[in-house]
């Protein structure tokens, strides 16, 4: 209790004690029943002992007083421990207030906590996205740098194209003065001495000339006076001559020695074939050379009369794909430009594509070299220790047959130059009608055989 120590409220508990038996003692003698005693009375009860009786109320009414104090001093603890429960009840409910807005504000932290990851979720799905078309633009871009690299080499071997076509051009040029002054020579001269004015010791003529005498052509189909020689000293520059309506170029057989094949003068003359078609290349097999001359041209894959078969290549067994290719100016406007590509599958929709069975179709092209690649080997033999070559010179009609880009390699319309003279989309010719070829010459070329290249050793 405030203001006193353990002994003082040991001491008033005694007293309280003591005072409460008196107390006791006093209203048994006070009362009885509920007569109230007289002053006399109690003497008489007391027998004179009214002044220790006295003393005792005096002693009780200090104890009386005693207690009263003490009864205020709890009193006032009573209010002092009231007013700390006051307190403290509002610090409780301050902190139920405090612990409602902490909970509050983790609700709050919760819902942000959620919104910021919904956020991420989304951030994550956007940087996916953002990935995923980095890695397709980066495949667009690896793409357009091949295209670019592909076009630049294009356009390269273009400036080297055009650059070599005026240099073929000026020979060319030369070429025909030189030509129209032999002619003018020869038309000096009486009509039977007139002829084609070429070397008499040309050794690589004479022996082409013996080969081709093993071949059995008909004389009635032989025209030696149109024979020419090519090789590297009776044409020493390779260069391009143009003929037909519109003029189209082809490049001289080099390396080829030409003899003249005879032609139906009425047809000839009836679709006026030296002023109209163009001239072209075709290969052809030498034990097929004395059929197809009368007969006329052969698909690959077909039979002549006497059991000899026309070679196939790897290319005409395949099926592709024809694409139609952007026209150039400069081509045959009357011919329409095409491309291969390896075959589209069956429910193609690109709405431009056909199926393409080289097979059913006539190669030629308008320079010799597209003849002399390896694709084209089934037609070549071996003769005497030589390589022959062969191949007729034809007029084609101009307006029967199409532009394709050249197919001669595994890798469709590849990019390395097979002739400086000629871009590789103008380099061959197709056409399913054999009428539309006229055989002009036969084009053979001997040269040596190929080293034999050394077996690989064994790892």
């Amino acid at each position: 209790m405030q203001g006193g120590t353990p002994a003082d409220l040991s001491r008033a508990d005694s007293m309280m004690s003591v005072a409460s038996d008196r107390t006791v003692a006093y209203r048994n003698v006070d009362h009885k029943g509920d007569k109230l005693y007289s002053k006399t009375e109690i003497k008489k009860q007391y027998k004179g002992d009214y002044q220790g009786m006295v003393l005792e109320l005096t002693a009780l009414k200090a104890e009386n007083m005693q207690l009263v104090r003490e009864g205020e001093v709890l009193t006032s603890e009573i209010q002092r421990l009231n007013i700390q429960w006051k307190t403290v009840r509002h610090e409780n409910e301050t902190v139920k207030f405090t612990v409602k807005e902490v909970m509050k504000e983790s609700e709050d932290l919760k819902e942000q906590m959620s919104t910021m990851t919904n956020k991420m979720c989304r951030m994550n799905v956007d940087i996916d996205r953002l990935l995923a078309d980095n890695a397709r633009l980066s495949k667009e871009n690896k793409k357009l740098n091949q295209e670019l690299a592909g076009e630049l080499h294009y356009f390269k071997a273009k400036h080297l194209e055009e650059k070599q076509r005026a240099e073929s051009l000026a020979v060319s040029l030369q070429e025909q003065k030189r030509l129209a002054v032999d002619l003018e020579e020869q038309l000096a001269l009486p009509p039977d001495k007139r002829r084609t004015q070429v070397r008499e010791d040309c050794k690589y003529k004479e022996m082409v000339l013996d080969f081709i005498a093993t071949l059995n052509i008909p004389e009635s189909f032989q025209v030696p006076k149109f024979t020419k020689c090519f090789c590297e000293d009776c044409c020493p520059t390779p260069h391009l001559e143009y003929r037909g309506q519109p003029l189209m170029m082809y490049a001289v057989p080099q390396h080829y020695v030409r003899f003249g094949v005879a032609t139906d003068p009425r047809q000839i003359q009836h679709n006026a074939v030296f002023e109209k078609n163009h001239v072209a290349f075709y290969p052809v097999h030498p034990a097929l050379i004395r059929d197809m001359v009368s007969d006329g041209l052969m698909l690959p894959g077909s039979t002549t009369g006497d059991g000899e078969k026309v070679p196939k290549t790897s290319f005409s067994e395949g099926k592709f794909s024809l694409v139609p290719d952007d026209p150039k100016p400069y081509k045959n406007p009357h011919s329409t430009h095409f491309r291969s590509e390896f075959r589209h599958p069956e429910k193609c929709n690109c709405g431009q594509c056909h199926d393409f069975l080289p097979g059913n179709f006539f190669f030629s092209s308008p320079t010799i070299k597209y003849l002399e690649h390896p694709n084209y080997r089934p037609y070549w033999v071996k003769h005497e220790g030589k390589m022959v070559r062969c191949a007729f010179q034809v007029r084609q009609k101009q307006d029967a047959y199409n532009i394709l880009w050249r197919t001669t390699d595994k890798t469709i319309c590849g990019n390395k130059l097979m002739d400086p003279f000629f871009r590789n989309d103008e380099m061959e010719y197709f056409t399913s009608d054999a009428r539309n070829f006229v055989i002009t010459g036969i084009c053979v070329s001997i040269t040596d055989l190929p080293a034999a290249q050394p077996a690989k050793e064994a790892k």
